[in-house]
């Protein structure tokens, strides 16, 4: 059982953001409802003027109403939202230097990551679903409560609220390998769009080399169903449903370890596990060549593939030789800085 004096130090930490992702889930669920129940509404009247009820067909027989509520652009805000609440909770304290001082409080260190994780875990669901329950009520009090008989739990709210958990989850584990809170937001980032954006490197890298590669579509798709962010910015419904699960497990496990194992020595710095950094500086250079040869073999026409060839290995090596530098000077000005 946690401590009541953690989870109650923990939601004091977040309890603005809280107001805040609150705030936007009030205005995108349950409002949003009332403005596609009066849009629908307005609708149906018109097809009801010229004799027809193809739309009152559609919205009888189709899930269309939930999913456009629950699929928007205005997940962008919460998406912030969910990597800046871990890093509140880890990064603040380590910036500024509250970690020491509760790591020599009475508590193990999983016990504080948890406190954490199930603060920020409770909190982003009661939200969410009191939210969401909001915007039921309205529809089922609406003239448009014949499309509450084809909202379903499992199928409408379980991969948003898993993916939401699993972006909160990518952010704590981020806050145990890294040192401070700005770099630990901005990785968070980072790897939500990690699997979209470095599969879109590679595949530009593929086809401008020539090189055959077989299996795109289930490639594609894995892709997709990996990448956070496009689970909820898509709405896709029809994605892996165990996949957010899994990884809110996998990274919730694996940053109670580290975050256990970190040594408090490293706090500021970039890693804090030094070992990372042969992962990390040539991931951030591979990254960065990839990018640099997207971008340099744009300029050549798609007539001139050997032009676009050499112009691109010209922008890779340019662009992956200055990433090489930038990183390996970044990380040698964090060792001076704690020194």
């Amino acid at each position: 059982m946690l401590p009541k004096a953690l989870w109650k130090k923990d939601f004091k930490q977040t309890k603005g953001l809280f107001i805040y992702l609150g705030l936007v889930f009030i205005f995108w669920f349950p409002i949003q409802a009332l403005l596609r129940i009066d849009g629908a509404l307005e609708t149906l009247r018109e097809e009801q003027a010229r004799g027809e009820d193809h739309h009152l067909q559609f919205l009888q027989t189709s899930s269309y109403f939930w999913e456009q509520l629950l699929s928007s652009s205005s997940w962008l805000l919460a998406l912030l939202l969910l990597a800046v609440i871990p890093g509140v909770l880890i990064g603040s304290e380590r910036n500024s230097e509250t970690h020491h001082v509760m790591t020599g409080l009475p508590f193990k260190r999983q016990t504080l990551f948890i406190s954490k994780f199930v603060v920020g875990a409770v909190g982003i669901s009661l939200l969410f679903f009191f939210a969401i329950g909001l915007a039921y009520i309205f529809v089922a009090q609406s003239e448009l409560s014949f499309v509450t008989e084809q909202f379903s739990l499992l199928e409408h709210l379980w991969l948003p609220w898993t993916t939401m958990l699993a972006i909160f989850a990518l952010g704590m584990l981020m806050g145990s390998l890294v040192g401070e809170m700005l770099s630990q937001i901005v990785l968070t980032l980072i790897f939500l769009i990690f699997p979209s954006g470095f599969w879109l490197l590679v595949r530009q890298f593929i086809e401008i080399n020539n090189i055959p590669l077989g299996g795109e579509q289930w490639q594609a798709e894995f892709v997709g169903n990996v990448t956070l962010p496009l689970i909820l910015l898509d709405g896709n419904m029809n994605g892996w449903f165990i996949i957010p699960a899994v990884m809110t497990i996998v990274f919730a496990v694996v940053g109670t370890y580290s975050y256990a194992s970190a040594k408090d020595e490293h706090n500021g710095e970039l890693l804090l596990f030094k070992k990372l950094n042969v992962i990390f500086l040539p991931g951030v250079v591979v990254c960065f060549a990839l990018l640099g040869g997207m971008i340099a073999a744009s300029i050549a026409p798609h007539s001139q593939q050997e032009f676009q060839v050499i112009l691109y290995w010209i922008g890779a090596v340019l662009l992956g030789s200055g990433a090489y530098f930038s990183t390996r000077r970044l990380l040698q000005m964090n060792r001076g800085r704690k020194k």
